[in-house]
């Protein structure tokens, strides 16, 4: 069975669409399936990037997906040697050139994070800083921060537990939106900046998984905030999905 993308995308809007509706669409298009025909028709959707889920049942066309820049990501030494070694370890890397970016701001500090889970973080630290020469930093705490820091480091993390994390090891939006918030790290580092635009910024302009993003803000004790934030800068047009959590 093909997807027949043009037919059904030419009548996707651009609104929340349950799952009941998208299979109502769906066999519109192609009366002739059967629902299970139908549900891998919108599982083709979804995994094509022609609309994204924001959990709680609902589902909308992609705009912008959150991708970091080949500048925002672990240079390419650190990259490989993260694939090569570690390459089925759960982690979430950038460099901090992705909050410039998407802030406007010039920022002072530079360094390449990498979170990785928990029983992985001190056999990446000791496999990088065998093969790189470069200051490295194992879980710093703020004043280890405020001492020792030289740019450019590394900075190896024990992955915050139940993180949404992504299959390239990229971070994602959905936790950087909370991280911006509730992870010290972002204090330590810049200790005269206020992350609340950005946060407001990511809300409004890309993609993502609302469902992710408050699980792991309730993991991380700031649920209460995240929805406020979410709740008011989503469009409007999102006012369904506002009363799910």
């Amino acid at each position: 069975m093909s997807l027949q993308s043009e037919d059904l995308v030419s009548l996707l809007e651009d609104r929340l669409y349950t799952k009941e509706e998208l299979l109502d669409l769906v066999f519109r298009v192609h009366p002739e399936y059967s629902f299970n025909s139908c549900q891998w028709v919108i599982g083709s959707l979804l995994k094509n990037n022609v609309i994204y889920s924001l959990g709680y049942g609902f589902y909308r066309l992609c705009h912008n997906r959150f991708a970091p820049l080949p500048s925002e990501m672990p240079r390419d030494k650190i990259a490989k040697l993260m694939d090569g070694s570690f390459g089925n370890v759960k982690k979430a890397m950038f460099h901090t050139s992705l909050i410039e970016r998407l802030s406007g701001k010039s920022l002072d500090r530079k360094a390449t994070i990498i979170e990785v889970e928990k029983d992985q973080a001190f056999g990446v630290y000791y496999e990088l800083h065998d093969k790189l020469s470069q200051r490295m930093m194992l879980d710093p705490n703020g004043k280890e921060i405020a001492m020792y820091f030289e740019d450019n480091a590394i900075i190896i993390r024990k992955l915050f537990s139940k993180s949404p994390c992504a299959e390239t090891g990229f971070i994602t939006v959905e936790k950087l939106i909370v991280d911006l918030i509730a992870d010290p790290l972002f204090g330590w580092l810049y200790p005269l900046e206020d992350w609340d635009d950005l946060v407001a910024s990511l809300i409004q302009n890309y993609d993502f998984k609302i469902s992710a993003v408050m699980n792991y803000s309730l993991r991380r004790k700031c649920a209460e905030l995240i929805a406020s934030l979410i709740k008011k800068h989503l469009p409007e047009d999102m006012k369904k999905i506002k009363e799910s959590f």
